[in-house]
């Protein structure tokens, strides 16, 4: 099983000189995909062009991970969306909060508070959760133009 490298210091900048492959070139990458102090990502600055090395070895790795969990990959396979269907669900999302004020929190919670219907309850809900989901989902993916246009869209 892969080792990230938690427990290894925080790097704000990676120069690969050379190639890397396999676990070592996951275990450095890990280095800087966290944020430190000011810094919400590290710079991978590539000097050996490890991207063939990079797709080989991510490739590998989720196949072992479909052959350790069998079934329930598919599962997981649901943490990543296409810009398409990021773009549908935010969408939706905004469809359902078009009718509250969502500027204004106060506001907001007395709209929710004098909601009697289950169902619009339900279906508030179901996008505000969708929305707190789909936003880590941007994040993760470093899709930051995405996340940018939707939050001033709002």
């Amino acid at each position: 099983m892969l080792l990230t490298g938690f427990d290894a210091p925080r790097l704000k900048k990676l120069y690969v000189t050379r190639v890397i492959k396999a676990h070592n070139l996951l275990q450095a990458l890990t280095r800087v995909n966290r944020s430190y102090k000011d810094f919400r990502y590290g710079y991978v600055v590539d000097f050996a062009d490890i991207q063939s090395e990079f797709d080989k070895t991510i490739g590998d790795y989720f196949d072992e991970l479909q052959r350790e969990l069998g079934s329930e990959a598919e599962h997981y396979s649901q943490l990543f969306k296409t810009k398409e269907e990021i773009d549908q669900d935010i969408q939706h999302i905004q469809d359902v909060l078009f009718q509250y004020n969502t500027s204004n929190a106060e506001g907001f919670s007395q709209q929710v508070s004098q909601i009697n219907d289950q169902k619009t309850m339900l279906e508030l809900t179901k996008a505000l959760n969708n929305a707190k989901e789909l936003y880590n989902l941007i994040r993760l993916s470093g899709q930051y133009d995405i996340l940018e246009s939707w939050i001033s869209g709002c």
